[in-house]
């Protein structure tokens, strides 16, 4: 005849058992002390602190490249903010600063590259906070927990039924700091792969393609000549190349707008991205382990009747 639900032990049952009812739940504690070991594993061999900090560094490195990429063309734009063209049109001079027109632009641009430095700096701070959960000390805690969590497991009756529940959740939170930060990080890499890789990708070349394209177009300055002519054909020719220049700087600036207005768009996208990944992606993966450690938490409070 097949077990009723009654009849399987679980985590409440296992903290608030008794020695008269301990024996049937032998082999329930094996699987907690493989599960205990495993983490043991887990926390002195460092292959999930490895992994979590490899991770960080991918995306800490990725973070300062688009950092990088928003400040030189912040920097491109203010130079081609400031740049004065001076025409002497039958000799009147007349000064043109057709770069201010981008100021609304460059502001995006730099508001982008701060939230890039705010992205780069909170992947540095959880880079340094793990390397704090790997500390010996807490590996040290880890392991004093878990040989308590043993000796509440197999000698149940050393412990009163409050004591060992205050054991096994004390273990609870101990292991939530020591692996919290490793896991979210490796969560949010993968999360990151396959949902925000591509948009990274594209966004993040266009914008170095823009920073490479107008620095072309900065180094292509129209001449200031203000040397006067001192014959009619010096005059004239001086005319003819003022109104040339008069001209291509219409095109100019047409080239800013057009590779200025495209770098927007995609500048908003990496936004998008670096707040989830550094922000909203991090907190929700911590909300999610906290819920499960309360639910834990829960579960090994003991049972009304048996205290």
């Amino acid at each position: 005849m097949a077990k009723s639900t009654e009849d399987i032990p679980t985590l409440t049952a296992t903290v608030g058992a008794t020695g008269d009812n301990i024996s049937h739940l032998r082999h329930y504690k094996i699987l907690l002390s493989i599960l205990v070991a495993a983490l043991l594993v887990l926390t002195f061999s460092r292959s999930i602190d490895d992994l979590g900090e490899r991770y960080n560094d991918v995306a800490f490195k990725r973070a300062f490249v688009t950092f990088a990429i928003a400040r030189g063309l912040n920097g491109l734009i203010s130079v081609a903010q400031g740049t004065e063209v001076a025409l002497q049109p039958a000799g009147l001079g007349l000064v043109f600063a057709p770069g201010q027109i981008f100021d609304p632009i460059n502001d995006l641009v730099e508001q982008f590259a701060h939230v890039m430095l705010i992205a780069t700096t909170s992947l540095g701070v959880q880079k340094i906070l793990m390397q704090i959960s790997a500390w010996w000390a807490m590996n040290v805690m880890v392991l004093i927990a878990a040989l308590l969590v043993m000796w509440a497991l197999w000698w149940p009756q050393k412990f009163s039924r409050r004591i060992r529940s205050l054991i096994f959740r004390s273990a609870l939170v101990i292991l939530f700091l020591r692996f919290v930060l490793p896991v979210v990080s490796i969560m949010n890499e993968r999360t990151f792969d396959i949902f925000l890789a591509e948009q990274y990708q594209s966004s993040s070349q266009v914008l170095d393609d823009t920073r490479d394209e107008i620095q072309a177009i900065n180094e292509v300055e129209p001449r200031s000549d203000g040397a006067s002519a001192t014959s009619f054909i010096d005059r004239l020719s001086q005319y003819y190349e003022n109104t040339t220049q008069s001209i291509s700087l219409g095109d100019r600036i047409s080239r800013y707008k057009e590779k200025l207005s495209n770098a927007s768009e995609h500048a908003i996208n990496l936004i998008v991205v670096f707040l989830l990944q550094t922000v909203l992606f991090p907190v929700a993966f911590i909300w999610l382990s906290f819920s499960t450690l309360k639910l834990l938490a829960r579960q090994l409070r003991p049972p009304r009747r048996l205290e």
